[in-house]
């Protein structure tokens, strides 16, 4: 017994749909890095790539997040500008 196609699309497109609801939202970009520095409010982060503009969130040892902006670079380094409380950063943190 054969199964006419627009059935079989129609099986296929219920079996799918979970699928393509998970993918038609745009998914997040996740890059890490570590502080290494930080000069007056002025954050420094290495290990991570990120444009000028781009928003970071820094996660500070208590599990607080902390949101900056990119700012500026130079070789490996990023420079980020906290738009918030900063208390609680050490290096090390996690960006």
């Amino acid at each position: 017994m054969t199964v006419p196609s627009t059935q079989r699309s129609g099986i296929w497109l219920e079996r799918l749909s979970p699928y393509r609801e998970r993918l038609a939202g745009k998914p997040e970009l996740v890059v890490e890095g570590k502080l290494s520095r930080m000069v007056g409010l002025t954050l420094e982060a290495v290990g991570c790539r990120a444009a000028i503009g781009t928003r970071c969130q820094v996660e500070n040892k208590n599990g607080n997040i902390i949101e900056a902006e990119v700012v500026g670079f130079a070789g490996e380094r990023v420079y980020l500008m906290p738009t918030g409380e900063i208390h609680g950063l050490e290096p090390r943190t996690a960006g």
